[in-house]
C-alpha cells in the first residue's frame, strides 16, 4: 500500500497532535511534571507537526510550495535524503539515479 504525500504530511501532523494532547493531558490533568528532555520533545513534536501542517497548507504545484516543502529546496544536511518523487520534475538537488531507477520511468541514465 503506498500513501501519497499528502497523506504522509496529514498522518505526521495528526500523530503531533495525538502525542502533544498526551503530553498535555499527563501534565494538566493528572498532575505527572514533565521532565526538561519532556519539554524538548515536546518543542520538537511541535515544531515538526507545525512544518507539516504549513506543507499540507501550501500548495506543491506552485514554486512557493516546492521551494518550502519539498526537501530539495532546502539544504541537505537539514533534510538528510531526497524524495525525488515528491514533484513531477524529480529533484535537482539529488545525484543521479541509477540505470534501475531511470528505465522504469523512462528516463535514459
Amino acid at each position: 500500500m503506498k500513501f501519497t504525500y499528502r497523506q504522509t504530511l496529514l498522518a505526521v501532523f495528526l500523530l503531533g497532535i495525538v502525542c502533544t494532547g498526551g503530553s498535555f493531558f499527563a501534565q494538566y490533568v493528572m498532575g505527572l511534571n514533565p521532565c526538561p528532555l519532556c519539554i524538548l520533545q515536546r518543542v520538537a513534536v511541535m515544531s515538526v507537526m507545525l512544518v507539516s501542517g504549513l506543507c499540507l497548507l501550501l500548495p506543491t504545484a506552485k514554486r512557493g510550495g516546492r521551494m518550502f516543502c519539498h526537501p530539495a529546496g532546502q539544504p541537505a544536511s537539514l533534510v538528510g535524503d531526497c524524495i525525488p518523487r515528491l514533484t513531477k520534475s524529480g529533484c535537482k538537488a539529488c545525484p543521479p539515479e541509477n540505470s534501475r531507477v531511470a528505465a522504469h520511468r523512462g528516463r535514459s541514465a
